[in-house]
């Protein structure tokens, strides 16, 4: 299942990129809180993020990809963020390669030959 509550950007972003963002999530009583990034959006069931939570299992923490309304991780985040801290986040596309930063820390990569091309949010 996708993501609920998508906001994107109106310009489409092609090629190589670099997206930058601070993230925050409020604590509640679920280990789930969480934030994410969108990029390659085309429609709300064809899109890429980047989620970061408060725990983790196959549907949180990690790199996804939404194809024909399916969410599959792509690669992990094992390390968790906490409720109430801000983190500067950095998604960087170069070719195949796409990396992902939480405070200048690498925390995922992905080779994937898939276009990336869309909306962000």
């Amino acid at each position: 299942m996708p993501n609920a509550n998508l906001a994107v950007a109106g310009p489409v972003v092609t090629g190589d990129f670099t997206l930058t963002s601070l993230g925050s999530t409020t604590a509640t009583d679920s280990p789930f809180n969480d934030f994410s990034l969108i990029f390659g959006f085309r429609d709300p069931a064809d899109y890429w993020f980047v989620s970061f939570s408060e725990s983790n299992d196959p549907n949180t923490s990690g790199i996804f990809r939404v194809t024909g309304g399916v969410r599959t991780e792509l690669a992990d985040i094992t390390s968790p963020i906490v409720a109430g801290a801000v983190y500067p986040v950095r998604i960087e596309r170069r070719g195949t390669a796409l990396r992902v930063f939480r405070a200048e820390e690498q925390v995922a990569a992905v080779t994937d030959a898939a276009s990336t091309d869309g909306r962000v949010g």
